[in-house]
């Protein structure tokens, strides 16, 4: 785990080098401000400079262009002030890097996406499957959490002590959902989903087997297209401070992310 980690962190900071090369400022100013086929021009050139790095989930070249790619990032726990020791370990998470014109300009912003795996669940992983494909596992329940319809999710973001498996290579993440303020938004809400431990598939019986959470797929009631969409392209809102999970509601940038979302269409 810890060489794997160590992987991702090089990989993070030739990013940020990258992300410093004038050649790809220049990229992605002329993907956000060109026409159509400059636009695919500077998209090409730009994606080429970042697949190393991350993994492409969805671009649009006509009206309002973006583009959005996921990648794993090792850091500090999400939340700031744990109520307990587990909550506190480091992690591995799924961030989303994006780029779209905005009233800050043509800046790429990146920040926490889907999905937070601590150390000891990715322990668990490696120990109960070693050789397994981590960054594979962590991307399979990222893009599955993305098409879960909203109204299944809803529940566990009201309980967050709720369990629910999310399928990840050879098993199952066993997660909680969580909607929080983000110290790192101005106080702004952040909806996530958090992996407390990795199960095989040999240690699941067939009733709970039934019990994982597989892509639902329907278009316009998908976490991807509120709750989870990356920061920028979103506001939660709390109708009830004292009852905030269960009455959270999502205002959502038109048009919002590309089509692509429920069909990722690159791999780093």
């Amino acid at each position: 785990m810890r060489v794997w980690k160590a992987k991702l962190s090089r990989r993070i900071a030739a990013l940020d080098r990258v992300l410093q090369d004038p050649i790809v400022a220049r990229a992605n100013a002329d993907f956000l401000q060109k026409g159509e086929k400059g636009c695919r021009r500077a998209f090409d050139k730009l994606h080429r400079r970042l697949s190393r790095y991350a993994v492409l989930e969805g671009v649009r070249t006509t009206h309002n262009p973006i583009a959005v790619w996921a990648m794993l990032k090792p850091r500090e726990a999400v939340v700031i002030e744990p109520d307990h020791p587990s909550d506190a370990q480091d992690c591995v998470v799924v961030d989303y890097m994006l780029t779209r014109q905005s009233e800050w300009g043509t800046t790429i912003a990146m920040g926490l996406w889907t999905l937070e795996v601590p150390d000891h669940a990715l322990g668990r992983g490696f120990m109960r499957a070693p050789g397994q494909d981590m960054e594979a596992a962590m991307l399979e329940a990222h893009h599955t959490t993305l098409r879960i319809r909203v109204a299944r999710m809803k529940p566990h973001f009201a309980d967050p002590s709720a369990r629910f498996f999310l399928p990840a290579g050879p098993g199952v993440f066993v997660c909680s959902a969580h909607i929080r303020s983000d110290v790192s938004m101005d106080g702004g809400l952040q909806a996530y989903i958090r992996a407390h431990t990795w199960l095989h598939r040999d240690q699941l019986s067939d009733n709970r087997e039934a019990e994982i959470f597989m892509v639902d797929d329907i278009a316009g009631e998908r976490l991807g297209e509120g709750y989870l969409l990356p920061m920028p392209l979103r506001v939660i809102e709390a109708m009830n401070v004292g009852r905030l999970t269960d009455t959270a509601r999502v205002a959502v940038w038109v048009p919002g992310m590309p089509d692509t979302i429920a069909q990722p269409i690159g791999t780093a």
